[in-house]
């Protein structure tokens, strides 16, 4: 179990390294104000979550990564106007299995947005991005919060947050890891 948490760790730190231009040990808290994408003229990324769907242009994803990721890189390579991902992660395996209607749902998105994980924090940090909650689909513009959080073991964590006080997205830049 520790080897798989170095694992982990490690891919985390390679990841924040190569992708993200920014310094999250810099940065402490922050007001994050998101834009409005044309959704119907602008090749874009479209991440859907429990509560909210969030939009991202391909071109502003293009212009932040440094480095592409393989499964972005192909993503982008596709050429298509509009590219939807599922995130489940908010999902216990029964909800899954039966919104799915299938047993041991093939999550064939996750490995795209685990690595799409830390350019999101970083375009969702700069602003490019456009949110909007599912169940009204209202468009979120205001009280949009990052905040850098430290657990007791020594581990951070830059979260994402509403005005209401709910995390949308979330990236790990440190991990402890105990022996």
């Amino acid at each position: 179990m520790k080897k798989i948490l170095l694992i982990f760790g490690l891919i985390i730190f390679i990841s924040t390294n190569s992708i993200c231009q920014i310094d999250y040990n810099k940065l402490k808290k922050q007001k994050i104000h998101p834009i409005r994408i044309d959704t119907l003229n602008e090749n874009i990324i479209i991440v859907h979550q429990r509560f909210y769907t969030l939009y991202f242009r391909q071109s502003d994803i293009k212009e932040y990564a440094k480095i592409y990721s393989e499964k972005i890189n192909v993503l982008l390579n596709e050429k298509n106007r509009r590219t939807d991902l599922n995130d489940w992660s908010e999902y216990t395996d029964d909800e899954i299995n039966r919104l799915s209607g299938m047993r041991n749902f093939p999550d064939k998105d996750k490995p795209v947005l685990v690595e799409f994980n830390y350019l999101g924090a970083e375009l969702i940090n700069n602003g490019k991005f456009m949110i909007i909650e599912r169940q009204t689909g209202n468009v979120i513009e205001n009280g949009i919060k990052m905040k850098k959080i430290h657990e007791r073991n020594g581990s951070s964590f830059v979260q994402f947050h509403l005005s209401s006080g709910l995390v949308f997205w979330e990236i790990i830049t440190r991990l402890r890891i105990e022996e």
